[in-house]
């Protein structure tokens, strides 16, 4: 009799502890604080593997992250968003410009910087000039020498922050470069840059 109950008692001890250690604060356990948490998101319980428990601590690069607020999750998403955008953009570069030339023009004509000093102030200019691949006055001897020509140009605009702006004024213009007989016409591009830009441009 003495022995059963010393039995009975010695398994309530050990079951209060137990009890005690998984849900009372602060003996409850890490993953027990999970499964707390999952109950108030879902409603029950969530029996969580270690796994699992790591991805609900941890953020996107698997480092602890305490941030689990609306605000962090909404800039991870803003940061996919902008990694999927930089992937489907197209690499621009020589080859680029000239599709877009020939796109908006027909043919692959020739461009080239022209400063303008007027009242005081000085602007630089990207020309489409009147020239293109396969004319008799087109100064470049082959096409690799064209697109090699239009990549330093890109480089130059990507450099000054000058590509999009360009690339906007390509797309939103009327005029066409014409020539006939001694007239020449282009269609200028005006560039936002300042007069030290202009001059490591075209060095004077």
């Amino acid at each position: 009799m003495i022995s059963c109950s010393f039995t009975a008692c010695l398994w309530l001890l050990c079951s209060t502890y137990g009890f005690v250690a998984s849900y009372i604060p602060p003996f409850a356990t890490k993953k027990y604080a999970v499964q707390r948490s999952s109950f108030c998101s879902h409603g029950y319980f969530a029996t969580t593997s270690d796994e699992e428990e790591n991805t609900l601590l941890s953020g996107s690069d698997g480092i602890i992250d305490d941030d689990l607020s609306l605000a962090g999750f909404q800039r991870a998403k803003q940061k996919i968003e902008q990694q999927q955008i930089e992937e489907n953009s197209p690499e621009i570069d020589g080859y680029y410009l000239r599709d877009v030339i020939v796109a908006k023009w027909g043919k692959s004509f020739d461009v080239d910087f022209n400063r303008v000093d007027a009242f005081g102030f000085r602007e630089l200019y990207l020309n489409i000039l009147p020239f293109h691949l396969g004319g008799r006055q087109f100064r470049h001897d082959t096409e690799l020498d064209y697109l090699c020509h239009l990549q330093a140009v890109v480089e130059i605009l990507q450099k000054h922050n000058q590509l999009d702006y360009v690339l906007e004024q390509i797309d939103g213009t009327s005029k066409i470069p014409r020539k006939g007989g001694a007239s020449i016409t282009a269609v200028p591009l005006r560039l936002k840059l300042s007069r030290e830009q202009v001059q490591q441009i075209i060095g004077y």
